[in-house]
């Protein structure tokens, strides 16, 4: 009897050992190929420090937040033309924001225009997600006529508008609270103390300059824990070309600037609440950036005829063609 239990049990061995020989050869070499990748991958990761993620299913893909979810994919951008509400320009980046794209869609809006010949100085507008200093100097330099809402007045949490909390605990003590006399290059602060420049101008990765401004009198302040955390007292960092920046400001929230970008919801939402609901594109089917832009452009064209047949009649349209 024990003698038939000790074969019954070498015989349950002999099974699992064959379970776990099957197919060896093929085992090993998924193995071996998922090994490979990974080690390319932290290669990749090597060779590119600024590099900080990889999707394997679509490596030009980044992380994108979309209705408090975070996925890999590209951000799309388009431009709607207020009369119509047809999209003149489309594009897919792979910025995770806005803030370094008005010039672009401001450049490709021009790029149709001069392709069907239309000539008119055209105003582009958008919401304070494009906000950037930089990007507005751009768009001033080039000659783009654009309206932003203001962060400021769109109350985002987190922006480049905004200072730092930890630097600068509370709004009253923001940089745009403190008054700029020009004849003297200095800023005066709520308390009315000085902060003078020191250094010269400093250029960040992307290129932007900026200059520093230091109060050398916040020992015996009383605001002083209002105004700043920093050990040496208060400093602010302003862009060089703050001056047209303030210009700008003023410009938007002007009563015609508040009218224009109020608008800006009613043209951009048709085409895009049309594109998601009545055409049930929602997310990218294609794999890499120029075949999801190729995928936008197609669901663009579909959606400007439908909209063309929409404004002047199949009939008319079939005539024109």
């Amino acid at each position: 009897m024990y003698l038939e239990e000790l074969d019954q049990n070498d015989m349950s061995k002999k099974g699992e050992f064959e379970i776990l020989t099957n197919n060896i050869e093929e085992r090993l070499n998924k193995a071996k190929t998922r090994k490979e990748k990974a080690e390319a991958i932290k290669k990749m990761f090597e060779e590119n420090p600024e590099m900080e993620r990889y999707f394997a299913n679509d490596p030009e893909s980044v992380f994108m937040k979309d209705k408090g979810s975070i996925s890999p994919g590209y951000n799309l951008q388009a431009a709607i033309d207020d009369k119509n509400k047809l999209i003149v320009a489309i594009d897919v980046t792979r910025e995770s924001n806005d803030q370094r794209q008005i010039v672009n869609m401001s450049e490709k809006i021009e790029e149709s225009k001069k392709a069907i010949g239309v000539e008119t100085n055209t105003i582009k507008v958008a919401d304070a997600g494009y906000y950037s200093e930089q990007q507005i100097t751009n768009a001033i330099d080039t000659g783009h006529n654009i309206y932003l809402a203001h962060p400021g007045d769109a109350k985002l949490k987190k922006d480049s508008y905004n200072e730092n909390p930890e630097k600068v605990p509370t709004a009253d003590y923001q940089l745009s609270k403190f008054q700029y006399d020009k004849e003297s290059d200095v800023y005066i602060c709520p308390e009315e103390k000085l902060l003078k420049k020191y250094g010269g101008p400093k250029k960040d990765a992307r290129g932007k300059e900026t200059v520093y401004y230091k109060c050398r009198d916040c020992k015996n302040c009383l605001k002083r824990d209002e105004c700043t955390n920093d050990k040496s007292g208060r400093k602010l960092q302003v862009y060089v070309r703050k001056q047209e920046i303030d210009q700008f400001d003023t410009k938007i929230r002007s009563e015609y600037g508040k009218k224009l970008v109020s608008r800006r919801k009613e043209i951009c939402e048709h085409p895009f609440g049309t594109i998601k609901r009545n055409f049930g594109f929602t997310n990218f089917s294609m794999k890499g950036k120029e075949n999801a832009l190729s995928e936008s452009s197609f669901i663009g064209f579909i959606y400007n005829l439908k909209r063309v047949i929409n404004i002047v009649g199949i009939q008319k349209l079939t005539a024109m063609i």
